[in-house]
């Protein structure tokens, strides 16, 4: 966020600061939820969130619009509940109190939530970037639109508000991570900031949490994943690897030191990765004659999905994949939670920028590429 913005941020970290005092707890070893959904029909809903590597998934009978989950968490986890096929969803925080939910079927992510210090904190960032988020959305419905047209020009302009909506929201989130270090919602926040923010920004948040939050479960898996961040941070040398291409013939990292590499991980079934393919297209195309080329790791896992994306998408530079979904080799030596995400490499394999989008990416490669 720019500088003008900082009269903004202080308003916002005052406000954040008086509204995630403490509130005396109901004290719990275990946590109920009360939930009551005008019009809901369905006879079951579930519950799902993580526990450990494992995903959980619990279910509870409808009466009446009504239903009580009951359980145990170790720690504050964020989880969602939902409706068969996700015809409805909402997220929230589960910890060891008595929650409640009000809402109605056919709207349920917007559904009033009670519960502890947790969800409260949750409710208070929210509420700092409710203006940002209805922006981005209704940004979206125009995006979508132009993307049926065809108008590049008009989702490159859209991609940029969008980059510059997700600094407004990243300031934020690091406004309220320094007024609460004792928040459970200030590591679940940083964790969200690892996708686009750098190593040292994350690293200097995370070592001024409270020492409870950084020994935590949630806490470990943060600090594991910037020990990846590390290795990948811009200014460091990109891990070597060999994977397969479309032909099963291997090809390593190292084929394209002397060049400016695009190191792009996508997959098949990822839309935002196929939505940002023609700007992709479009800067590979326009310097692939300069001394830049491109090398795309897939997530995917269907071979067949994964050829006909290429081809659809017109992606006629190095591919490869090692056909594991998110077990990709590659991916987790690079520490990718989230795709599309992006290294630009050096012509001596320095890692050089990352995670660059629409004009974004054509501004950098014009900057260095000659």
């Amino acid at each position: 966020m720019k500088r003008s913005h900082v009269l903004l941020l202080s308003s916002a970290i005052f406000l954040l600061w008086f509204a995630c005092k403490p509130v005396a707890p109901v004290v719990s070893d275990t946590y109920t939820i009360n939930g009551k959904m005008d019009g809901l029909k369905d006879p079951v809903i579930y519950l799902s969130y993580s526990k450990g590597d494992s995903s959980i998934i619990d279910t509870a009978v409808v009466k009446d619009g009504s239903f009580t989950f009951t359980g145990r968490v170790k720690e504050p986890v964020k989880a969602q509940i939902f409706l068969k096929d996700y015809a409805g969803y909402l997220s929230l925080y589960l910890e060891d109190t008595i929650i409640g939910i009000a809402g109605k079927a056919d709207s349920m992510k917007d559904a009033y939530i009670t519960g502890g210090q947790v969800q409260r904190d949750a409710a208070a960032l929210n509420e700092q970037k409710k203006r940002i988020n209805a922006k981005g959305n209704a940004l979206y419905e125009v995006y979508k639109l132009a993307k049926n047209k065809n108008d590049q020009p008009g989702m490159d302009s859209l991609t940029a508000i969008f980059d510059m909506l997700a600094e407004q929201e990243a300031t934020i989130n690091k406004a309220f991570i320094t007024a609460n270090p004792h928040s459970f919602i200030s590591l679940s926040s940083l964790h969200t900031m690892t996708y686009s923010g750098t190593y040292n920004e994350i690293h200097d948040l995370f070592i001024k949490l409270d020492t409870t939050l950084q020994n935590s479960g949630a806490g470990k898996k943060l600090a594991a994943k910037l020990v990846i961040m590390e290795k990948v941070a811009i200014g460091k040398p990109a891990i070597e690897f060999t994977q397969n291409d479309v032909n099963g013939k291997p090809v390593k990292l190292s084929d394209f030191k002397g060049k400016y590499v695009l190191l792009d991980f996508w997959a098949s079934w990822c839309g935002p990765c196929r939505g940002e393919n023609p700007s992709v297209v479009k800067a590979y195309n326009k310097f692939k004659n300069k001394n830049f080329t491109i090398l795309s790791v897939s997530l995917d896992e269907s071979e067949s999905a994964w050829k006909a994306a290429i081809k659809e998408d017109g992606l006629t530079w190095a591919q490869v994949s090692s056909l594991k979904g998110w077990k990709n080799e590659v991916s987790k030596e690079y520490g990718v939670e989230g795709i599309p995400t992006n290294f630009l490499l050096s012509p001596e394999g320095t890692i050089l920028a990352k995670n660059l989008r629409g004009l974004a990416l054509e501004k950098k490669l014009a900057a260095i590429v000659k």
